[in-house]
């Protein structure tokens, strides 16, 4: 006897299925209605958005937040229409990052990773293209091919840019090239770098609050030129060398 299944049952067998679907999508019908009746469905999605960026700031679950999008529709649609929520992609998941990247639309940019991989490299350089909305530039590798690239990236100006931080952990010092950020970058007031460094005459330095710059390029600046680089950050609070 043949185990092959025949006409007449693989037409029972799209029958049920047929029916089974339809069964399952009159449930997910019902429970979205019934959610649009519990409190929380009443609050205005800019509430709901707002009570999802609390979530995302608790940075010890990382991407974890992302699980509210998964409790009812209502969740999903609010925070799918909410672009800061996507704004810090987790690059430590590349495919996330860069759906996360797509989502943020043009919301401010939070490129935070310690690159590790070539898909990490691909999805971080995806992400320092959008330069005219970066907030915080915030990058560690141990490769300096990868760092190399990730320079190429940045020779645009970042208007928006307030934090950087370069951590080159390779045993070379790197010397930021002279086009770094188009040495445009008017909110940029922290930056940390760890062997690596600005040229000394950078405007980059201008509107600092914060500056630590730990196993610099050499050669050091003269005394003089030191003076003046001090000289010309009126706002600095925080110098570690």
């Amino acid at each position: 006897m043949s185990g092959s299944s025949t006409p007449v049952q693989n037409a029972q067998l799209e029958s049920i299925d047929q029916e089974i679907f339809a069964h399952e999508s009159a449930l997910r019908d019902l429970r979205s209605r019934r959610n649009l009746l519990i409190p929380i469905s009443k609050l205005p999605v800019e509430v709901l958005c707002t009570i999802f960026m609390f979530c995302v700031r608790e940075r010890a679950y990382r991407w974890h937040w992302l699980t509210i999008t998964h409790i009812c529709r209502l969740f999903r649609i609010a925070a799918l229409n909410c672009p800061a929520l996507w704004a810090t992609p987790e690059f430590a998941k590349p495919n996330l990052a860069s759906e996360m990247i797509e989502r943020s639309k043009m919301s401010l940019l939070t490129v935070e990773a310690d690159i590790a991989t070539p898909h990490i490299l691909d999805v971080v350089s995806a992400g320092l293209k959008e330069a005219a909305r970066l907030k915080k530039i915030h990058i560690s590798t141990s490769r300096l091919h990868y760092m190399d690239r990730i320079i190429c990236e940045l020779d645009r100006p970042a208007p928006f840019l307030d934090s950087l931080y370069l951590n080159n952990s390779f045993f070379e010092p790197y010397l930021l090239p002279s086009d770094f950020l188009a040495d445009d970058a008017p909110r940029l007031s922290h930056i940390e770098l760890y062997n690596c460094n600005l040229r000394w005459d950078s405007s980059l330095f201008r509107n600092l609050v914060h500056l630590k710059n730990h196993n610099p390029v050499p050669p050091a600046p003269t005394l003089d030129q030191f003076i003046d680089v001090l000289a010309g950050m009126p706002q600095l609070e925080v110098l570690d060398l």
